[in-house]
């Protein structure tokens, strides 16, 4: 049985694409790396994912977690001005398969993936094939937790060793995996994540944090897509687990 996961072997591929740039461009002003003999001993990734995962409720929590639905509002900033609309999520995390729809009144898109095909139309572009590191980039906030997924898929072995860094403006902890450059900051004090950061292409900020049915749930999210120029900024309105989905919300989007 497949399951839909952050560390997918795309997204991997994708990453190790990203990580081959030179690492002193790839700092953003938002992290700032504490000198490691000045402050306290920095926990271990066994410590840091234990905490983490605890907090969010528990594997057995996530692993009872299916289906879930996201209904949220949006507000998009980018050269031509700001938009303001919805966004429609639906992740089969069992069958490998998601359903995301954008309506910004002007401007709608939908975007349908199984497993590594996906498909996309928007209101100016007919619809055509998703390429593999566009699918990757939509399942980073699939998992309900990222650490887990990337510990269920590869074990304790594919994290390095954790640093402590302010991210956000926030004390944190990041957790990177081999062979990526993907930064996921783990906040040191609610142990939950606070964002993530792929440099020089994008950077995401989890915030307002809320139990349900066991399982601790983003409702904000913030992003910064640096060479698209483009914000966003989603306020979740509405989360469901293991809703009953019509199979035929995963096929090709109508255009």
């Amino acid at each position: 049985m497949k399951k839909l996961l952050l560390a997918t072997p795309v997204l991997l591929t994708f990453l190790l694409n990203i990580g081959c740039k030179d690492s002193d461009s790839m700092k953003q002003d938002s992290v700032r790396e504490f000198p490691q003999n000045n402050v306290a001993k920095v926990p271990s990734k066994e410590e840091v994912i234990e905490a983490h995962l605890a907090t969010v409720g528990g594997v057995d929590a996530l692993k009872r977690v299916k289906i879930y639905t996201r209904v949220s509002a949006i507000t998009v900033e980018d050269s031509t001005g700001e938009s303001n609309g919805t966004f429609h999520e639906v992740f089969d995390l069992v069958n490998d398969r998601s359903r995301v729809d954008l309506d910004l009144g002007t401007y709608k898109e939908a975007k349908a993936w199984q497993g590594q095909r996906g498909w996309k139309v928007t209101t100016f572009e007919p619809l055509r094939v998703l390429r593999p590191d566009e699918i990757a980039i939509e399942r980073i906030t699939v998992p309900l937790s990222s650490v887990h997924g990337i510990l269920d898929s590869f074990g304790i072995d594919a994290f390095l060793p954790p640093v402590r860094v302010e991210f956000n403006g926030k004390a944190c902890i990041k957790l990177n995996f081999i062979g990526s450059a993907l930064d996921i900051y783990i906040n040191e004090r609610t142990n939950l994540i606070e964002g993530y950061l792929i440099p020089e292409f994008m950077q995401l900020t989890l915030s307002d944090y809320k139990r349900i049915d066991g399982v601790m749930m983003f409702t904000s999210e913030k992003a910064e897509i640096f060479g698209l120029n483009t914000k966003y900024d989603l306020k979740v309105k509405k989360i469901e687990f293991n809703v009953d989905v019509d199979a035929a919300k995963f096929d090709k989007p109508v255009g």
